[in-house]
């Protein structure tokens, strides 16, 4: 299915579960689409209506490089919602998907019941990002996302879930400019940060190069957010360890959907 966006960008989305029953809606990291969540959709539809998505320019979400916009996550989401008809959901993020999600959340609270936002502070600034962000590698020979986004200790352990992490990776074939993400006008700003309401998880996992540990507790104290930690798990937690992230993901949920 698609929603049409008012700047005129289709959105591929998914549902699963019962329409009567409460929305949990999945956002990707930079290193995914829909189908990553492949792991999680069967678990939560059993009780939650489930709807992924591809962010725009991701897979099926094509759009222009004019187009893509990370100001524009929140709205992507919200057009599928206003044409299903949702008033309301939960929102689990991954990685870039936390932008999608801390702004949403921000803009629109009404919106959201929930947000968890796993492995990624999304757009809530701290000096810890910003260094971190200096330190990562870049230019030519930066390696790609996807060779950041699960452990060396997953590529080993379970080469061919690996394999099929790099297979879903490259359902995007161009590079979206994910680099604007960090762009100043994207992250909220003081007030926003003192007046952020939603109810949050943030989790983290041991061998997340990318957002370690030190840095998204950081971010949790900044929107006074609960935090929770998967053991033996890179930045891709959802991926590599699906039933502990399952888990805590689940039990966040029931405490806060009602």
């Amino acid at each position: 299915m698609f929603a049409h966006t008012r700047d005129k960008v289709d959105i591929y989305y998914e549902s699963q579960g019962s329409v009567d029953a409460p929305c949990v809606i999945f956002a990707h990291g930079a290193g995914g689409n829909a189908a990553s969540w492949w792991q999680q959709v069967p678990i939560f539809a059993k009780q939650y209506r489930v709807i992924t998505f591809d962010h725009r320019a991701f897979a099926r979400s094509v759009c222009s490089t004019d187009q893509f916009s990370v100001q524009q996550f929140e709205n992507d989401v919200l057009a599928i919602m206003d044409g299903e008809g949702i008033d309301k959901a939960a929102l689990v993020c991954q990685s870039m998907g936390g932008w999608t999600g801390v702004r949403l959340s921000a803009f629109h609270s009404r919106r959201v019941s929930c947000l968890i936002l796993a492995n990624t502070p999304g757009a809530i600034p701290s000096e810890e990002l910003l260094q971190q962000m200096r330190n990562l590698p870049t230019g030519s020979d930066a390696p790609p996302v996807s060779s950041l986004a699960i452990s060396a200790q997953f590529r080993s352990r379970d080469p061919q879930r690996a394999c099929l992490y790099q297979a879903i990776n490259d359902f995007t074939t161009i590079a979206p400019p994910i680099g604007n993400l960090m762009h100043p006008e994207v992250f909220l700003d003081a007030q926003q940060l003192a007046s952020f309401s939603v109810p949050t998880l943030i989790i983290s996992s041991d061998w997340d190069t990318l957002f370690p540990r030190e840095l998204l507790e950081a971010s949790a104290k900044k929107i006074r957010a609960d935090t929770a930690h998967v053991k033996d798990a890179g930045h891709s937690s959802y991926f590599e360890q699906p039933e502990e992230f399952n888990a805590i993901v689940a039990g966040f949920l029931n405490r806060h959907i009602r």
